[in-house]
């Protein structure tokens, strides 16, 4: 589950339709290149167990390796020495901020709808993204309609770690935000962390 990959440290993808297990699958494994870390996927039956469409083509699929800045001098791959302390402080101080830098730099996390008047803000990912707009779209909201109404959507790719950044900025001005999860919460109990005390 997401809650055991995040407990392991390992970030975790969520793809929301056929076309994306190509797209994170591809930037997924430049992704564990980039930061020394493993990273998993999240799968759910619907999403994975459907025939789809999709273009194959890798020419559209760009990866972005932003400048990872100072590292430190052992590097930030495992190099086949136990020692789980130094792995640990290596892991927080470098290999998860590098995670956040590439997740920016990749746009798996991206603002879908955007209403000029910030009421409404919905989070959400995978599956439930894919309800969001189902739902929107049978209570005849369309994106002008949105936007009349003030209800923004932020689509996440990656669940965990939440890049703070992007969800910072798009919850930045809206007087509400509402996580759209399947099962239990697991993007809100860190947006929290990420927001408590922001103005």
């Amino acid at each position: 589950s997401e809650q055991a990959m995040a407990a392991h440290s390992i970030p975790v993808l969520f793809p929301s339709s056929v076309q994306e297990f190509i797209e994170f699958g591809l930037k997924g494994w430049a992704l564990s290149r980039y930061s020394g870390c493993w990273v998993g996927f999240k799968v759910v039956n619907e999403t994975i167990e459907q025939t789809a469409t999709v273009d194959i083509s890798l020419d559209k699929i760009r990866i972005e390796r932003p400048d990872t800045g100072p590292l430190p001098p052992e590097g930030i791959h495992y190099k086949g020495v136990y020692n789980p302390q130094n792995d640990e402080v290596i892991l927080k101080r470098y290999k998860l901020p590098l995670v956040h830098k590439f997740v920016r730099a990749n746009g798996f996390d991206k603002v879908v709808l955007a209403a000029p008047k910030k009421r409404l803000g919905i989070v959400t990912a995978g599956k439930g993204y894919q309800d969001v707009m189902q739902a929107l779209a049978h209570l005849g909201i369309s994106e002008k309609r949105a936007a009349e109404l003030g209800i923004s959507v932020y689509k996440v790719g990656c669940i965990w770690p939440l890049e703070p950044e992007g969800l910072k900025a798009f919850a930045d001005g809206h007087e509400e935000l509402f996580f759209i999860e399947e099962k239990a919460g697991f993007l809100e109990h860190q947006a929290m962390a990420i927001l408590f005390n922001l103005p």
